[in-house]
């Protein structure tokens, strides 16, 4: 697309685009929620856990995890992590 041609860019946050986002809610996570961790280099493993408790606020949430190994742990997710929920609805 041409700089000024009005129709902007899909890098640029239009009304309409920030309208749809703000629409887009859901569910927070619960106790009994998987979490999933992507491995973070090729051929390293992912892992595991259930959301044992909530933790923070909401827009800074952590959980109390029990991990696939046994291991409990506080974790604060980041893109690398998928929340599942076992309810109806899936992944979030």
């Amino acid at each position: 697309m041409a700089a000024g041609d009005g129709r902007g860019s899909m890098w640029s946050s239009t009304d309409e685009e920030v309208d749809m986002i703000d629409t887009k809610k859901t569910e927070p996570p619960q106790p009994g929620d998987l979490v999933v961790v992507h491995g973070h280099r090729v051929g390293e493993a992912g892992r595991t856990g259930e959301i044992l408790e909530i933790l923070g606020e909401p827009g800074h949430l952590h959980f109390k995890v029990r991990w696939e190994d046994g291991h409990e742990s506080i974790f604060y997710p980041s893109n690398d992590a998928i929340i599942q929920s076992l309810r109806k609805g899936g992944a979030r």
